[in-house]
């Protein structure tokens, strides 16, 4: 069984989310497909508290 975590953008809270690569560390990005959102690419777990 597959189990699917919902996720939203932390700035328009649109679900509407794709996939968009990993960063240098290897964590999961994810591109927010809203056109009226201000941010375009977000983490859902960031290694580094000054990144937020």
């Amino acid at each position: 069984m597959t189990c699917y975590q919902e996720i939203t953008c932390p700035d328009c809270g649109s679900n509407q989310i794709m996939k968009s690569g990993r960063s240098a560390s290897g964590t999961q990005r994810y591109r927010c497909q809203n056109p009226d959102c201000e941010t375009k690419t977000f983490m859902l777990a960031y290694r580094y508290k000054a990144c937020r």
